[in-house]
């Protein structure tokens, strides 16, 4: 069936919609107004930061320019902190994996992000279809018509590297792999017209399926111990439905029976819900919910919206669903439908005509320890800067006032970026003030623990700063700039802005740019940086 699907709205609108929703999580965009100091706490996340700490916590200073993040965290002692390179769990950072056309007769697999951009060719000119993501996002699984006839299985890298590996042999049809939960156990269908379910571990197969059902289209649970099948039973009367039937194998249990039939089920992520698609009273599609447990189904799609859906599948973030179908002019496209309101959008996809989506899982790799028993920078700080550019972080300071007690590390603080009224400079300035000494100021470009450079403390050019700055270069996300000087909150502490210079006047101990090299050996009495830039002008 090729029925027709309505496109509500475009790709544009959809990411708007993805900016504003990125944006309500991790506080992007420019500053923004202070809100209230949290209350104790030890645990702290900001976007792919994660700190464990005690004390009260300033609330974070985001600002943006160019681009760049700079994300700051004040007035409580850390001694974890953690970064995942993955982010904040995001439906903004999906992957869709789908299958096109390379334009002649061959079938290829392509990945490209949920907000749209150029797909990435995965399989080459090897060929391959219906596409599923490992538990961990870095394979993909697939079938595909190998010299002899036969369709096989495959898996490859996900972001394309390598060459795929063929995982079975034979003269056997495949089709529709999937891997369990444990990324070692694959389920498929075998056969031509009368198919069967299957399982293969460790090279045996074992079918899943009696021979009197025929499924067309299943779904393993996320636990792994069900699986949800659309085809037809023994005693099949209508269209296709939905069936239950344990991954260790057994007897099917029939979930519906509708004269619209069931197709395409697809399990949410928490293993509450099986969607899926049937055709209501009037001919069309609709997308329909239903407890995975057992129970009513619901419809959740809105009617008239979509048409020709051709397959299901949910988002890590479990609110929202990818789907394949066709608009009035027989042109597959993706759909984007959302699960609480039913709005459906159309999914830039690169020129491609896709079908058989499959969503990544969190996409994300082991955290990095910034801080902690054994981390890169120490046991312990009082604060943290995290730049970055897009999702890449290239710079993580921290700094610490060097005492015992917590009132006194919340001396230290984080003020905002310095500009000009109306015109944001392009960089990044931030200013470290405490009222007792910093004695520790620190930074590293990236999260491998190499290039770290002390700029204050032990082993530092200086042993004690009231006051810091950093200044970042907007473009990339990394320190352009770091200097202390010895002054107080209350004296000479506000820099003069002139144009696109900003002077800072006191003391100057100690002056590094981004690489650590010092840049004033003997002190200075004052300095001036290029608020566009970040970069040194002037040093007395």
């Amino acid at each position: 069936m090729k029925p027709n699907v309505i496109r509500s709205r475009n790709s544009a609108v959809w990411g708007l919609m993805l900016v504003a929703a990125y944006c309500s999580q991790t506080g992007c965009g420019g500053g923004g107004a202070a809100t209230p100091s949290a209350p104790k706490t030890t645990n702290i996340e900001v976007g792919p930061l994660v700190a464990a700490g005690s004390g009260t916590a300033q609330p974070p200073v985001v600002s943006a320019g160019a681009g760049a993040t700079v994300t700051g965290i004040a007035g409580t002692t850390f001694n974890s902190i953690t970064l995942s390179s993955g982010g904040a769990k995001d439906v903004a950072k999906t992957k869709i994996a789908f299958t096109a056309s390379d334009g002649s007769s061959s079938r290829q697999i392509y990945t490209v992000p949920i907000t749209g951009g150029t797909p990435t060719l995965v399989t080459g000119g090897q060929g391959g279809q219906i596409p599923c993501w490992s538990p961990d996002g870095s394979k993909l699984l697939y079938s595909n018509t190998t010299g002899s006839g036969s369709s096989q299985i495959f898996s490859i890298n996900s972001n394309g590297t390598g060459q795929p590996t063929q995982l079975t042999t034979g003269t056997n049809l495949l089709s529709h792999p999937q891997y369990g939960p444990d990324g070692t156990t694959i389920y498929y269908m075998q056969g031509a017209g009368t198919t069967q379910l299957f399982s293969l571990v460790n090279g045996v197969s074992t079918a899943v399926t009696p021979s009197s059902y025929t499924p067309a289209w299943f779904c393993v649970s996320p636990d792994g111990t069900q699986i949800c099948f659309s085809g037809n039973g023994p005693n099949s009367q209508f269209a296709f439905q939905l069936y239950m039937v344990p991954s260790s194998g057994g007897t099917p249990t029939q979930l519906t029976s509708s004269t619209g039939g069931g197709y395409y089920p697809a399990w949410s992520p928490d293993g509450s819900t099986i969607a899926f698609v049937t055709y209501d009273t009037q001919g069309g599609p609709a997308i329909y919910t239903m407890p995975a447990n057992g129970g009513p189904a619901v419809k959740i799609s809105n009617a008239g919206v979509p048409s020709s859906i051709t397959s299901l599948s949910w988002a890590a973030d479990g609110a929202h669903m990818v789907f394949a179908g066709y608009d009035s002019l027989e042109v597959s496209g993706m759909y984007l439908l959302s699960v609480s309101t039913g709005l459906t959008v159309q999914l830039p996809s690169g020129g491609k005509q896709p079908f058989s989506p499959s969503c990544s899982p969190y996409l994300s790799t082991p955290p990095a320890i910034l801080i902690g028993p054994g981390g890169i920078m120490g046991s312990s700080a009082a604060g943290c800067l995290l730049s970055q550019s897009g999702d890449t972080v290239n710079t993580v300071v921290t700094f610490d006032t060097g005492h015992a007690t917590t009132a006194s590390r919340n001396a230290a603080r984080v003020t905002t970026q310095t500009g000009l009224p109306g015109n944001p400079p392009t960089n990044l300035i931030f200013t470290l003030t405490s009222s007792d000494g910093l004695t520790s100021l620190k930074y590293t470009k990236g999260t491998s623990g190499a290039g770290i450079t002390t700029v204050i403390g032990s082993g530092g050019s200086v042993g004690r700063a009231t006051s810091a700055v950093l200044s970042f270069n907007g473009t990339t996300g990394t320190v352009a700039l770091a200097f202390t000087y010895n002054t107080i909150r209350a004296a000479n502490a506000t820099p003069e802005v002139n144009g696109d210079e900003v002077t800072y006047r006191g003391s100057i101990s100690s002056v590094v740019d981004g690489q650590g090299r010092s840049l004033a050996p003997n002190g200075a009495s004052s300095i001036t940086i290029n608020s566009k830039t970040g970069q040194l002008v002037r040093l007395n």
